[in-house]
């Protein structure tokens, strides 16, 4: 498992992981409509080199604590650069929370989508 190693103020060693361990999606359908909205925010803003869009990156929002994060299925962050990252540093993105974390579910026990949950915004952190 890939991790990233940063240091507090008092020399103790802080990993942030940079997987969780758990499945990207339970299914190839939930898959391929996280993969294809990632790939088309990566279209949409190309031209931008100023927006950041990932697909089951870890975001750690709190310095100092790696208990207290969330991999949305896709996330954008505006003002963040482009570029690859291990696991999004909220303290090393300028504090820029992403403004756009998506969760994509499964369908329900009857075959069909939540639809509600299906957009901006509905992704809720535990």
């Amino acid at each position: 498992m890939t991790k990233t190693n940063l240091y507090n103020a008092s020399k103790t060693t802080i990993t942030y992981p940079e997987s969780d361990g758990l499945p990207m999606a339970n299914n190839t359908e939930q898959f391929h409509l996280i993969t294809t909205i990632e790939g088309n925010l990566e279209i949409l803003f190309a031209g931008d080199p100023q927006v950041f869009a990932a697909g089951d990156l870890l975001w750690y929002p709190v310095e100092g604590d790696n208990t207290i994060r969330q991999a949305p299925d896709v996330m954008v962050a505006l003002g963040r650069p482009k570029g690859r990252r291990g696991s999004y540093l909220q303290w090393l993105e300028e504090g820029i929370v992403p403004q756009w974390p998506l969760a994509v579910p499964p369908k329900n026990a009857h075959g069909k989508w939540k639809q509600s949950c299906v957009r901006p915004g509905c992704y809720k952190p535990t």
